[in-house]
């Protein structure tokens, strides 16, 4: 699953894009406001406050793929994607300090800063993902996919 925007896709294909299990499901769009000058966390409140649908989309894609390993990408692999599977392990039960240890590519104190922000707003990541469209029957599937 390519979590890039339709341009990025156009303008750097991904060597996937001929394979049927190839999606798309873009997490920021061309014409939303740039937040790219704000810090790491910002983006990243921003993203699961404002475009929860989009972030909904992206689990729901690995909830609802075929049996198998599922690939996320982005750019580089730790904006978008790191928001999405610290979601997803999240949800999975895995502990939020190891989340954040797997993160520190950037700073793992933004990963935990984001996932407490999940917590307090929304009362976690399952709830948060429920009141933004996945269905309890997809958490199962992605639950069960992660946890075996």
């Amino acid at each position: 699953m390519d979590l890039r925007s339709a341009w990025e896709c156009e303008t750097w294909p991904s060597p996937y894009a001929d394979d049927a299990r190839w999606r798309n499901v873009p997490l920021w769009d061309p014409s939303d406001p740039d937040v790219s000058d704000l810090d790491l966390f910002e983006m990243y409140r921003i993203l699961i406050d404002d475009y929860n649908a989009r972030v909904a989309s992206a689990v729901i894609a690995i909830a609802d793929a075929p049996p198998g390993a599922v690939v996320v990408n982005c750019h580089a692999g730790k904006d978008r994607t790191g928001v999405v599977i610290a979601l997803t392990l999240d949800l999975a039960g895995v502990p939020q300090d190891l989340i954040a240890t797997d993160y520190s590519d950037v700073d793992a104190a933004t990963m935990l800063r984001l996932l407490s922000h999940v917590r307090k707003r929304y009362g976690g990541t399952r709830q948060y993902l429920l009141n933004s469209g996945v269905t309890t029957e997809q958490l199962k599937a992605l639950t069960s996919r992660l946890t075996g």
